[in-house]
């Protein structure tokens, strides 16, 4: 297996993460979906990332979500660079 294509495989992943993270947001604008299995494990696993950043509130707003999908974006066009 090539470097490259271990690179691809990563940037793939960090990009797809990136979109979990983005569906967890949509889906927080509606609790109820919560009582799903799907919609927690979603949560759960977006958690791991958006959880060191969840004290950056401004104005009643969290950015943590947005903050980790920056990140992730960064870390994925580093990746791609290569």
């Amino acid at each position: 297996m090539s470097f490259e294509l271990i690179l691809l495989v990563f940037y793939w992943i960090l990009r797809i993460y990136s979109g979990i993270i983005i569906i967890d947001i949509i889906l927080s604008w509606i609790p109820s979906l919560y009582q799903y299995k799907i919609f927690r494990f979603i949560n759960k696993l977006t958690s791991y990332v958006t959880e060191p950043f969840r004290g950056c509130v401004i104005g009643g707003l969290d950015f943590s979500n947005v903050i980790a999908i920056v990140l992730l974006n960064a870390i994925s066009s580093f990746v791609y660079g290569f």
